[in-house]
């Protein structure tokens, strides 16, 4: 394990302890939900949605319904709800990931009680996320996202968390880095392991090894977008 300052930072990185670095393809790391719904249109079907009690019609594929399953949203085959499934379709949609957007397959779902878009992503995609898509709860909660720069070891955080403080009498901002072998998580401390940016809302901070397939994580481990890096190296 490699550290650079790990205090307050040990509950961040327990929870990526076991993710598969060396993994092939490497798993996905969700920052958005598996589940896409339009506007309720009854309140009796925003009840039937949280409570992943959706009646489904018997035409619905059942790989549909298995998708459905994963991502919470049926809980049985026999669900006597009003608000049903009509049908779903195979599609693609973009979902959120730790290295940015990916399309991804999904199913278009028609449900009554709901308009607008709703889909699902399947479920060969659900099963290959880290740890789970049950985990996904929205994204990223402070916004913004990282890149690495040029050298490859730089990391540039693109928003300032509320944490993130500057002493008038110090050239560099509070912020500590702990790098392990599954990840790397950054959070408030009196160190000032990072140079921060009051006027571009950036803070920035130097890694001990290349990020690879690592994930970056804040202070509550939850993982931060990682923008692709231009072949230029900006």
């Amino acid at each position: 394990m490699i550290s650079q300052a790990p205090s307050g930072l040990a509950f961040a990185a327990a929870k990526w302890r076991e993710f598969p670095t060396t993994a092939h393809p490497r798993p996905l790391v969700l920052t958005s939900k598996p589940v896409g719904v339009g506007t309720f249109v009854t309140g009796d079907a925003r009840a039937a949605v949280e409570a992943g009690l959706l009646g489904v019609e018997d035409s619905v594929p059942a790989a549909a319904v298995d998708a459905m399953r994963r991502a919470g949203l049926v809980r049985s085959d026999h669900s006597e709800s009003q608000t049903r499934v009509m049908s779903a379709t195979p599609s693609s949609m973009g979902f959120g990931t730790d290295r940015g957007g990916r399309q991804l397959p999904a199913w278009l779902l028609s449900i009554t009680g709901i308009d607008g878009i709703c889909y699902v992503m399947d479920a060969e995609s659900q099963a290959s996320a880290y740890p789970s898509t049950e985990s996904v709860t929205s994204v990223h909660p402070l916004g913004g996202y990282a890149r690495l720069l040029g050298d490859g070891l730089t990391v540039r955080v693109d928003f300032k968390p509320p944490w993130l403080t500057r002493d008038a009498a110090a050239a560099s901002t509070a912020v500590d880095v702990l790098e392990t072998d599954s990840s790397v998580a950054f959070g408030p401390s009196v160190g000032g392991a990072a140079a921060g940016d009051a006027n571009t809302e950036a803070v920035t901070f130097r890694l001990v090894a290349p990020l690879g397939a690592r994930v970056l994580c804040d202070v509550g481990g939850s993982p931060v977008v990682v923008a692709r890096r231009k072949r230029n190296g900006r």
